[in-house]
């Protein structure tokens, strides 16, 4: 699964964009709750837009998965949904719901304005002491919410940390997490390998099977 398929990699661009294009027919039910504005970014497997919620003002980020998406990636998106819907922590990327309109599924969750972890290192280089120990123990503690859980990452890396404007970070795309709670569908093919290679922890890249301390 390429990082363009998760929520995280497409909403950490550049936040000007086209307006949305007229391929999704939005239900009267779906406009009566969203009116869905700019394209936030495209990537391989989907469009995120920004969106603002009507009866609160609120704004939101909505992704809708391409019709032509694989099983297995459609598998991924669900999950991904599912846990995030569960995993309600202040240092975990917020999904409000998933849902389907005509055949295009799509995700609602929060806007997060400050882009990624990614992108402030490539302005900044290095961060300052303060701001490196708030992300970290930030992060820290959005990655303890999904432990309790029963869920492993599998994907930490900068690109899927989000900063709010104040300097919030908050752990976001699980589209390759390992969900270990019981009833949970299994994924992922025993030795196959995912995630990327320069954040991996060494029994990842051997294809081995992943545990907490993978995501340290």
């Amino acid at each position: 699964m390429t990082p363009e398929s998760s929520v995280a990699s497409v909403l950490a661009r550049a936040p000007d964009g086209e307006s949305p294009a007229g391929e999704i027919e939005l239900t009267d039910d779906f406009k009566g709750r969203f009116r869905l504005g700019r394209i936030l970014g495209v990537g391989c497997f989907g469009t995120v837009y920004h969106a603002e919620e009507v009866a609160t003002g609120r704004p939101v980020a909505v992704k809708f998965l391409t019709q032509q998406t694989s099983r297995d990636v459609l598998a991924r998106f669900l999950l991904e949904g599912k846990l995030l819907k569960e995993i309600r922590h202040p240092n975990v990327l917020e999904v409000m719901e998933v849902q389907e309109i005509g055949g295009h599924p799509y995700m609602i969750c929060e806007y997060v304005d400050g882009g990624s972890l990614a992108q402030r290192l490539e302005g900044k280089k290095r961060l300052a002491t303060a701001e490196a120990t708030t992300i970290i123990l930030d992060v820290l503690a959005g990655l303890h919410a999904c432990h309790m859980r029963g869920v492993v990452h599998r994907d930490l890396k900068p690109g899927n940390i989000l900063l709010t404007g104040s300097g919030q970070a908050k752990v976001a795309d699980l589209g390759i997490a390992k969900d270990y709670s019981s009833g949970s569908p299994n994924l992922t093919i025993p030795g196959m390998i995912l995630g990327t290679p320069k954040y991996m922890a060494p029994e990842q890249i051997r294809g081995a099977p992943v545990v907490i301390a993978s995501d340290l």
